[in-house]
């Protein structure tokens, strides 16, 4: 790569100069750049495209990029600083991001971290789930959720902090899956197999927004176990396993933390339209962190109904029973209200 960004006068890019390269894959590389302060950049090009494909692609990474910035300028992913550029007289295009340091989390997971705690693994879902209904409530699906596109911030403690989400690559807006031009298009670039989900593998034309619920799901088995949910000899026999019932082929009863287990049963439900939301996924990953979870559990009977609804339980202010309300209204005495009390309300006062 340094060859050829001298050949074309690129070890210089505006005020930013080539520092080294990161990685790459197909026709992209990654190189990250400093300027005479000392701020660093990353720089992602796309080298000769093959073809409108490819070039559309390396748009879509941009524009995804920006639609979730556009909704939430916090959201963790890396802050873009330009747009596409094409290098004159050339097929070579880059962007130019911000450059965060970190830790793979695969790395993480390959090595003897201690990082990797109930807790923090519980923490790490929620982050990622929260970037995740960024992304969606933008309209995009990142489409290759797995531990090489995660980064753990460094930090000077051995603990978990924050983390970023990279490569939005295979990218799009998911309502267009449903209208792309055919099957061979849909298929390529494809992100890693792990994160396919088997709406995927059956019609990748066809895929919703739960086709990234099903990659946290794979994730969040990796981080408990350091496994992966599935294993197989070919690759034929692996799509026939994602596409029959996964659930059979996982180890759930080895997981010590039950409450884990109910989450990845919920993110590895076969039917895309009954698998958990993100908004809920997050929920629960929540409660766990911040506790509620305890004290919510100390109720048997609530526990099963707040499972039942993946945390979407609350109190009515009028009747106070525990209720799932539908819209704005209780489904217990019916009564409409903007407002309802935790469900703490009822455990903590009966």
């Amino acid at each position: 790569m340094r060859k050829l960004l001298e050949r074309f006068n690129l070890n210089k890019i505006k005020d930013y100069v080539f520092q080294k390269e990161i990685g790459g894959g197909n026709m992209s590389a990654t190189a990250m750049y400093k300027n005479s302060e000392g701020e660093h950049v990353l720089v992602k090009f796309l080298l000769y495209p093959r073809n409108k494909f490819e070039l559309d692609r390396f748009y879509q990474e941009v524009s995804s990029m920006k639609k979730i910035l556009s909704i939430n300028p916090d959201a963790c992913i890396p802050k873009l600083i330009t747009e596409v550029v094409q290098i004159e007289d050339t097929q070579i295009y880059y962007f130019m991001m911000e450059y965060i340091d970190g830790i793979p989390l695969s790395n993480i997971i390959d090595s003897s971290s201690e990082i990797l705690t109930n807790i923090n693994i519980a923490r790490i879902m929620r982050d990622l789930t929260s970037i995740v209904c960024d992304s969606l409530s933008s309209g995009i699906l990142h489409k290759d959720i797995h531990p090489g596109n995660i980064l753990i911030c460094n930090n000077e403690t051995n603990d978990y902090k924050s983390l970023v989400l990279l490569d939005f690559g295979v990218s799009e807006y998911w309502w267009k899956s449903h209208c792309m031009g055919s099957v061979e298009d849909a298929f390529r670039h494809i992100g890693a197999v792990s994160a396919w989900s088997p709406e995927f593998i059956e019609n990748p034309k066809e895929i919703s927004v739960s086709h990234d619920i099903w990659g946290l799901g794979v994730l969040f088995y990796r981080l408990i176990t350091k496994g992966w949910p599935l294993s197989s000899e070919s690759f034929g026999e692996y799509m026939n396993k994602i596409r029959g019932n996964i659930l059979a082929e996982l180890a759930l009863d080895q997981i010590e933390d039950k409450y884990f287990c109910y989450i990845l049963r919920r993110c590895f439900e076969r039917n895309p339209w009954h698998r958990i939301t993100s908004a809920n996924l997050y929920k629960i990953l929540n409660d766990y962190v911040s506790g509620r979870i305890e004290i919510i559990s100390k109720n048997e009977q609530i526990f099963e109904m707040y499972k039942n609804y993946d945390g979407d339980l609350w109190v009515c202010t009028r009747c106070m029973q525990v209720t799932h309300p539908t819209g704005n209204m209780c489904t217990k005495c019916g009564n409409r209200d903007d407002e309802y009390l935790p469900l703490e309300y009822c455990i903590n006062f009966g």
